[in-house]
């Protein structure tokens, strides 16, 4: 208990009382954690607009002997609320946020998974600051490095079964990735040539290169296999 001194990206926030505010924020060395926001809501709050999602901030926050600890002091790192001008880019960040709030353990460091969070963020707002289009398939790269990160990568280069590199023409989610037709179940999904190439350079490939190709079938393949994993429905889902 007490202060100490950290840095994250605020992915959730919801009114408390008449003034208040709670803030999810996904730091770099206790995890994912909940505070309190004291006065925020007010005119005149010294915090301004320094909490809101798609934030990265520098905090100074306050563990007490409950659930939530308490914001003391925030100062921006960066802000990607130019992510809110684009709904594609908006639509995209939010599953991002869902997608990591759900495999972030409460008070369990990860730092690779708040890299990944601030990456998907810059990548975005990017596109949005330049005027590009945001590939709709950055929502797929973005699951498949995020199961990765937690440790549930699929395999893609190789049978799941019989460890074959031909005839890749299936995904099991409960086999974790792809199988060659030879081993392919009856509850196995069919996939093409050019979408197995195209989950291989998604779990690859930074971010920023990222062109808008046609996403097809892989949407699909990702958006179960993460949902699997995850073992919930994301919601985000249905809007990007």
């Amino acid at each position: 208990m007490g202060l100490y001194k950290d840095h994250g990206a605020v992915m959730r926030t919801m009114r408390l009382g008449e003034a208040d505010r709670i803030v999810t924020i996904l730091t770099h060395d206790h995890g994912k954690v909940r505070a309190v926001v004291k006065g925020v809501r007010k005119t005149k709050s010294r915090f301004g607009a320094r909490l809101e999602p798609f934030g990265h901030v520098d905090l100074m926050m306050w563990e007490g002997r409950g659930e939530l600890q308490t914001v003391s002091q925030a100062e921006l790192v960066a802000s990607y609320a130019d992510l809110r001008r684009d709904y594609e880019a908006y639509a995209t960040a939010q599953l991002m946020c869902e997608a990591t709030d759900v495999v972030a353990p409460d008070a369990e460091t990860n730092p690779r998974l708040l890299r990944l969070l601030l990456a998907g963020w810059r990548a975005l707002a990017g596109h949005v600051r330049q005027g590009t289009p945001v590939p709709h398939v950055l929502r797929s790269a973005y699951l498949l490095k995020l199961l990765g990160v937690t440790g549930f990568a699929p395999g893609l280069r190789h049978c799941m079964a019989c460890g074959g590199e031909d005839g890749l023409s299936a995904f099991g989610i409960d086999a974790g990735g792809v199988l060659c037709a030879s081993c392919r179940g009856p509850s196995d999904v069919s996939v093409d040539p050019a979408s197995v190439r195209l989950l291989q350079d998604l779990w690859r490939t930074p971010f920023e290169q990222i062109s808008d190709v046609h996403a097809g079938e892989v949407d699909g393949i990702v958006a179960r296999a993460a949902e699997y994993h995850l073992d919930r429905r994301l919601r985000s889902l249905a809007a990007t």
